[in-house]
This record gives C-alpha cells, structure tokens and sequence, in this order.
C-alpha cells in the first residue's frame, strides 16, 4: 500500500487571554475601613465597605472589586456617603452613565439590563478594590482582580504566530 504524505498547510494560530488583571497594592490601601490578608508572605489590603454604607445596601455589592455595582435604598444619600469615603479613590457613579457611555456596548440593552448593574457604581481608581463580606463569609486573600477601568486592564494579549 502506497502512503501519500499529508500536504503541510500553513496556517496562522492564535491566542488570547480572556481579560487583564490588577493586582493590588497594600501599601496604597492603608485606611480606616480595610481588611488585610496575608499568605505565603504576600499581603493584600482591599478596601471593606463600612457598615454604615453596608447598611443602605438593598443586597450585597455586585460586579468586581474594581467596578462595583450597588443597589441602594436612597442613591443620593448612598452616592454622597461613598464619595465622603471614597475620596480619590475611586469615582462615584449613577450607573446609568456608564450605560450610557457604552462600558457594556453599543445597541439597545436588554430591558432588564439595568437590574444587573444597580443603581450607583463605584468605579476604583489606582490598585483599589472594594469588597463587602456577608455573614458567615470567611475572609481571604485576593490579590489578582479583573474587571477594571484603565488600559492596563482593558488590554487583552494576543499572539499570532503562522506555523
């Protein structure tokens, strides 16, 4: 039996990261309302939402640690209290402006798309985080978060190679 070769097919191969992380950084989240973890002797600090704000909260945050969905009671009030808190840390947001500028794309959403983003966003500045735990949630490090706003973040690696 006579065997023809296979004929080789250049062909080009590709491969992308689902998305970029942020790692944080634990001397720049020294504060009042912080949580601190350490293991293997690395440590994080991510910001912890204070009770007070927790409180105005219609149920846990939603989102990531760097783009934080809120559902609030009283969105001024919350808005307000998280900007006194915030400060530069992170921007205070209706989420409905992030709708608005195309963080989520272009065309018409989903008519129920807005119950998935809250009513106000915390988008964080920096290496921040911010991160509400609920009863009976055990603490822990996590230091790698995705989900954020700069161009670091945004960028998604991608490698062609043609073999």
């Amino acid at each position: 039996m006579h065997r023809h070769p296979t004929p080789f097919v250049a062909a080009p191969l590709a491969f992308a990261d689902v998305h970029a992380h942020s790692d944080v950084d634990a001397e720049a989240c020294k504060g009042r309302h912080e949580f601190e973890a350490a293991t293997g002797g690395l440590a994080a600090v991510a910001l912890e939402l204070p009770p007070a704000l927790a409180a105005m909260l219609r149920f846990p945050l939603c989102g990531e640690r760097r783009v934080v969905y809120c559902h609030v009671h009283d969105s001024p009030g919350f808005m307000q209290r998280a900007r006194d808190w915030l400060g530069e840390r992170a921007e205070v947001r209706p989420s409905r402006e992030l709708v608005d500028e195309g963080w989520f794309g272009t065309g018409e959403a989903h008519p129920r798309f807005a119950e998935r983003v809250g009513d106000v966003a915390l988008v964080m500045n920096g290496r921040y985080t911010v991160k509400d735990w609920t009863a009976g949630e055990p603490r822990h490090l996590h230091i790698g978060n995705h989900g954020g706003p700069t161009a670091d973040e945004m960028m998604i690696p991608l490698i062609v190679e043609t073999a």
